[in-house]
């Protein structure tokens, strides 16, 4: 019911929002039937569009993961070094794909992640891409399961629209968010594993920032041992495997990863960073990375003293999640998937303990509107990716504090 309606007046309305008495059990499944219905709808859209590129000369689909795939073949051919030279990885694109349409899709990941991607070398373009997305998803899922156990919406999680647009894409985020729920399900019992699993995160390390704030707040040391350990041993099986040339190309190529960011390579809008909603605002690019670092610093101060309490195993692995995507500028929308780890947490703890301010209003915007990040960004230049994210963040930490936390590491 909206304001107006049946004399209801916008305080009532936002009593409604902040108490988030409005998403009764039949709303959710109605609303959630209409979700899925048109979800499926774009997935047999996106089957077709799957056929005509495989006939045509386009781009295919899953665009992005055309990078993963041509660097892999290029290690497989024996020149892994080759991939990080921007022409020589966008020729062998163009060759495999036969066609003088120009990607644009370098390839900027350190070598662990070459690693893991090479056995996809092997395989056909359409092939490696179901292989990649449906042992990404199951990989994640199973992840999930060991962590929730049966507090787990499978169907709502799997047709997320964070789930999508990763699996839409073609994209690491299913990978990503299997490293950090697999640490988080095993910190409490198995905190060196745990450690390794976030230590795998060297695939992406943008996205671990946290992890050592957090860690070294709850004195989590194990883990922190654990991590250190699994980026050295990926990292030396990535120089075992391709040798020298590898990671000296990677180093060389490097700072020109920093060119998507500085000449606009990358539209702002796609970015779910606080520097890409800087840049959609118009701020100069310098003040966008001042603004960026300062909430960086902000977030994992934050994250810092929450730790220092210690609340449990759960929540640390919250709070590293849900500051993830708050802590770097390159961030995409198809990264985020992690953060349906703390949504769901978060609706877990709201059924046992019961629900805070606002709580429900914002899980309901953090589950639905991804779908519309770019859209919004890009035709009304209003930045509400990062928005979600700190209303995610903020939620996760008051929910943390809430509590009452344990004195001693769970």
């Amino acid at each position: 019911m909206y304001a107006g309606a049946k004399g209801e007046s916008p305080g009532s309305l936002v009593a409604r929002l902040r108490d988030g008495a409005w998403p009764t059990p039949d709303r959710v499944h109605a609303y959630f039937r209409i979700y899925v219905a048109v979800m499926l709808a774009i997935l047999i859209g996106y089957v077709f569009s799957v056929a005509l590129a495989a006939r045509s000369a386009t781009p295919p689909a899953g665009a992005d993961f055309v990078t993963f795939w041509s660097a892999a073949r290029q290690a497989w051919d024996g020149h892994p070094a080759d991939a990080y030279v921007p022409m020589l990885h966008e020729a062998t694109t163009r060759l495999a794909f036969r066609t003088a349409a120009s990607f644009r899709l370098p390839f900027f990941y350190p070598p662990p992640l070459l690693l893991l991607c090479l056995p996809l070398a092997a395989l056909p373009y359409l092939a490696a891409l179901g292989a990649w997305t449906i042992t990404g998803l199951v990989g994640w899922m199973g992840c999930l399961r060991a962590l929730f156990h049966d507090r787990l919406p499978i169907l709502p999680v799997a047709l997320s629209p964070l789930a999508l647009l990763n699996a839409l894409n073609g994209q690491t985020g299913f990978l990503t968010a299997t490293c950090f729920a697999a640490g988080t399900a095993l910190l409490r019992r198995r905190p060196m594993l745990a450690g390794m699993c976030f230590g795998a995160l060297v695939m992406k390390p943008h996205l671990a920032l946290a992890v050592p704030v957090v860690f070294c707040a709850a004195c989590r040391w194990r883990a922190i041992v654990g991590a250190a350990a699994s980026m050295a041993t990926l990292c030396m099986l990535s120089w075992v495997a391709f040798g020298n040339a590898i990671w000296r190309s990677f180093l060389d190529h490097a700072p020109a990863a920093r060119t998507v960011l500085t000449r606009g390579m990358l539209d702002p809008a796609r970015m779910s960073s606080i520097f890409g909603a800087a840049r959609v605002m118009h701020l100069p690019q310098d003040m966008s990375f001042a603004v960026q670092a300062a909430a960086a610093v902000i977030v994992l101060g934050f994250a810092w003293k929450i730790a220092r309490r210690r609340p449990g195993a759960e929540a640390e692995g919250m709070l590293i999640i849900a500051a993830a995507p708050l802590c770097t500028p390159y961030v995409v929308d198809y990264d985020l998937v992690c953060l349906m780890i703390p949504i769901i947490w978060l609706a877990g703890r709201g059924n046992c303990t019961g629900w805070l301010p606002w709580e429900r209003t914002i899980l309901c915007i953090a589950y639905t509107t991804p779908l519309l990040f770019r859209t919004i960004a890009i035709d009304l230049h209003v930045p509400i990716a990062p928005m979600v994210t700190v209303l995610l963040f903020f939620a996760i930490g008051r929910r943390i504090l809430s509590d009452d936390p344990p004195r001693r590491p769970a």
